[in-house]
């Protein structure tokens, strides 16, 4: 009976109770490992979008969706579009600001 307890512990290590990680830390872990990791991202630039455009230009968002990387922003109207496209560095370092994400994000204006 001994013997089992000890092969169960020398499999089992117990859990480091020194390695302190603040919640955000392992949230960013869980959603790096996450299979939803896309979804998650689509639905954050969605938010992030809502959050630090106008009224004016959230009344002529059509639709916006996330793929291959990209975030993708389609729009009523051509002279925003235009003007947009004109700004588009600006419109990645406001998203990437208020995602606080650590690489580029790539904005496709249609």
């Amino acid at each position: 009976m001994l013997a089992l307890a000890q092969l169960l512990t020398l499999r089992c290590p117990p859990p480091k109770r020194n390695a302190l990680q603040s919640l955000q830390e392992l949230i960013q872990q869980m959603q790096q490992q996450s299979p939803y990791k896309h979804k998650l991202t689509a639905a954050a630039l969605a938010g992030a979008w809502q959050a630090i455009m106008p009224a004016a230009v959230q009344q002529r968002t059509l639709r916006t969706f996330y793929k291959a990387d990209k975030f993708f922003v389609q729009l009523s109207s051509a002279p925003l579009r235009q003007s947009l496209q004109l700004q588009k560095s600006q419109v990645s370092a406001r998203l990437q600001a208020h995602l606080q994400a650590s690489e580029p994000i790539e904005v496709v204006f249609w």
